[in-house]
């Protein structure tokens, strides 16, 4: 005779099934974000604008390439905190694209990481003022470098840590970062001899989660 079910058994299930449902379920593909790196490190990708100051730009196309999805999209709110998107309206053309300050702004883009996504993409894991240490604590490849160059409080650059290894730049050993503006490839992440106030920069390294 076969046994009736168990109602505690088909209340678990259920429970189950509703808690998977309801939670936030994202597998940050680093590999993925790492290729767009080092591939657009040293150019632009015609599909996004480009601006003089790119560096957040870049950071989140790295984002967007390891599977990150947009989130308020559709609210053409570009100054919403809590919103992260690109919006290319459908055409060839970058001239009637629109996007988020938190896309293109290092600071907003830290903050909303950080502070006001839900639930939060990432934290900071450690940050430095003129750092001797090679690679930093807390983070690896496929996680972010925030830059407060005059130690001020405010963000002003984004960096994405591409690899492990010895900087063509200079030569230092240690993490290697991929960014924008000044366009560089596996450059060293304390920016020693390329950051004229390297001294008193503060730098934040984030890492996402996922």
């Amino acid at each position: 005779m076969r046994r009736k079910k168990q109602p505690l058994l088909s209340l678990v299930v259920i429970l189950i099934l509703m808690l998977t449902n309801s939670s936030y379920v994202f597998a940050y593909n680093r590999s993925d974000a790492i290729s767009y790196s080092n591939t657009w490190a040293l150019g632009r990708n015609p599909s996004y604008k480009s601006f003089s100051a790119d560096c957040a730009n870049f950071t989140s196309q790295c984002l967007r390439a390891g599977g990150y999805s947009f989130v308020g999209w559709g609210n053409n709110t570009i100054n919403d905190p809590y919103s992260w998107w690109y919006n290319n309206k459908g055409t060839s053309s970058t001239s009637d694209d629109a996007w988020t300050y938190t896309w293109s702004v290092s600071a907003n883009q830290e903050t909303f990481i950080v502070l006001d996504s839900s639930p939060d993409w990432g934290y900071v894991a450690s940050s430095y003022i003129a750092p001797d240490d090679p690679y930093p604590s807390g983070v690896q490849t496929g996680d972010l470098f925030y830059y407060d160059w005059t130690n001020n409080g405010v963000i002003d650059h984004a960096a994405f840590y591409a690899a492990n290894g010895t900087c063509q730049y200079t030569g230092y050993t240690g993490a290697l970062q991929n960014q924008h503006t000044s366009d560089r490839y596996h450059v060293i992440w304390t920016l020693y001899s390329l950051n004229q106030d390297w001294y008193r920069t503060c730098i934040y390294c984030v890492h996402l989660n996922g």
